[in-house]
């Protein structure tokens, strides 16, 4: 089956790009400003789609990853800045301008025909971490991306995202299929089983809530900062190998206290799996170190985000998601 898309990559996610051009997928990505940067000088965001005149009446997929990493020449971007350029993308391809200069200072400015079908589809969701009020006050920030993307494509699609379906917001949106999940677990436990020779194995998570695994009783997280959890209890795994699955992890915290109560509890082997390895700004290098000494080299990741110092250490443990949302356009040609 051919694929009738035209994929735009924005900042966040041109790591892709080889995967979509192997595949002879049109292409197009964000174009740099007259300094060769993304950014004025106050910070605003310089948006442009090169190529823009080939989205007219074509399905177009705009992907995109949602916090905070760098690009390929050196520039940060925050999560809000990453949800501000999925906005400004969406929108141009609403409404193309085509520009031309009729003399110094003087531009005729005409409107195109733009894409039939815009598909919304975010690697890693933006603020994912508020996906609900818990305080009195608080803002639904992962549901406020979805609605305002919502203005312009038809629906909107994330990789393991962090809400679940139990929150009403979450259970409507796919309801209506203006919200599609997709998930690259599966791959990330076929390429655990490759890698570390795995036969018979159990799956297990850490304690609370996720999404389409059994929660085991009796063991329980209690989260004391951002940064650290107390993890106590009993996992029923003596003698067992064990893929531990995590929807994603910042410091690593969570698995490295899953990992040694799992091997504690008398588990043979632990394999972790994370769709998302979520970058923090001027720790990333070091905190992979330590996550990855911690447990043992044993932990399997997707490339939803940006991370080229994983994926040359260790290539093996990473699985490119691009593959999950090839399989996601061709269910929507059909």
């Amino acid at each position: 089956m051919s694929l009738n898309w035209v994929v735009v990559l924005c900042s966040g996610a041109e790591h892709l790009k080889g995967f979509f051009e192997e595949r002879r997928v049109e292409t197009l990505l964000i174009g740099k400003n007259y300094d060769g940067k993304r950014f004025f000088p106050n910070t605003d965001i310089y948006t442009r789609i090169q190529g823009v005149q080939r989205v007219s009446g074509k399905n177009v997929a705009v992907i995109q990853c949602g916090t905070f990493s760098m690009d390929e020449s050196g520039e940060g971007y925050t999560s809000s800045d990453r949800f501000f350029e999925t906005l400004q993308v969406l929108s141009t391809l609403k409404t193309p301008l085509k520009v031309r200069r009729k003399k110094e200072g003087d531009f005729l400015r005409e409107e195109m025909k733009g894409a039939s079908r815009i598909l919304t589809i975010f690697t890693f969701l933006p603020f994912s971490k508020q996906d609900n009020a818990y305080e009195t006050g608080e803002a639904n920030s992962a549901k406020l991306v979805i609605d305002h993307c919502l203005i312009y494509s038809e629906s909107v699609a994330a990789i393991d995202p962090h809400p679940p379906d139990e929150f009403s917001w979450v259970s409507n949106y796919l309801s209506e299929k203006k919200f599609v999940r997709v998930s690259v677990i599966p791959k990330l436990i076929e390429r655990a089983k490759e890698i570390f020779d795995l036969d018979e194995f159990e799956i297990v998570t850490p304690p609370g809530k996720y999404r389409g695994f059994k929660v085991t009783e009796g063991v329980s997280k209690t989260r004391e900062t951002s940064f650290k959890v107390r993890i106590v209890g009993e996992y029923p795994v003596k003698g067992k190998k064990v893929i531990l699955v995590d929807d994603m992890t910042l410091t690593g915290g969570t698995l490295i206290r899953t990992n040694k109560l799992l091997r504690d509890s008398g588990a043979e082997e632990v394999i972790c799996c994370t769709p998302h390895l979520v970058p923090m700004k001027g720790k990333n290098e070091k905190t992979i170190d330590k996550l990855m000494s911690k447990l043992k080299n044993r932990l399997v990741i997707s490339n939803t985000v940006r991370n080229n110092y994983f994926k040359d250490k260790w290539p093996e443990n990473m699985v490119d998601c691009s593959s999950s949302i090839i399989e996601l356009l061709k269910r929507l040609s059909v």
